[in-house]
């Protein structure tokens, strides 16, 4: 797979807030604002919320339950909107996208480090010509902070392209992978949408 890159130029006042969201993400806010007095979680909502994910961003292995759900919060709320080099949101709003009801945020920061940590590979072997070999490693989640209410987060530039309009993608759905409480059961689920229309898979390890 080819990871493309695309120059962005910044200004410092580049922040996208809730005030700026697109369908999807108004949907989901006003699903939250509806619900959240009821102490409802995303997994009860009857409309789906989702996005179209690219495949390039599914096949990442040793993430938690919880960071693979703050990956997929990120990109859904990236998606329609990829150039601000920030975004701006409600803290109890991300973690009843990612369906997590705790108020003790100390594993919700664990599960941001490691999202942080991940990294989206790209290896292309050239068998004829090992100078022609290729090869790229970009953070999945740039700087992220939680204060006064607030969850702030920046993707990277290298990733924008492939949250809006990838050319090879999944419809991911945020009511079902926040339903899974097993990180290997959403991992699987994410794989094997991307196989649903051939009706078959190979072995998984």
């Amino acid at each position: 797979m080819h990871l493309y890159f695309v120059e962005y130029k910044m200004c410092n006042s580049s922040i996208i807030k809730m005030s700026d969201k697109s369908i999807p993400q108004q949907l989901a806010l006003d699903i939250f604002r509806d619900i959240r007095l009821t102490d409802s979680s995303i997994t009860d909502v009857q409309k789906e919320i989702g996005y179209n994910k690219s495949n390039l961003l599914i096949d990442v292995s040793d993430l938690s339950l919880v960071a693979r759900r703050v990956l997929n919060g990120c990109y859904f709320l990236a998606a329609e909107n990829p150039n601000p080099e920030y975004y701006d949101l409600p803290v109890e709003f991300f973690k009843w996208l990612i369906n997590y009801d705790s108020r003790n945020h100390s594993h919700l920061k664990k599960a941001i480090r490691e999202a942080q940590k991940a990294s989206v590979v790209i290896n292309i072997i050239d068998s004829n010509d090992q100078k022609r070999d290729k090869w790229a490693s970009v953070p999945m989640l740039g700087a992220t902070a939680i204060s006064n209410g607030r969850v702030i987060f920046k993707i990277p530039d290298e990733l924008r392209p492939q949250l809006h309009n990838p050319l090879g993608f999944t419809y991911l759905s945020l009511r079902i992978t926040a339903a899974f409480n097993s990180q290997y059961a959403i991992t699987l689920y994410e794989k094997l949408s991307t196989l649903k229309q051939q009706g078959g898979s190979d072995w998984f390890e």
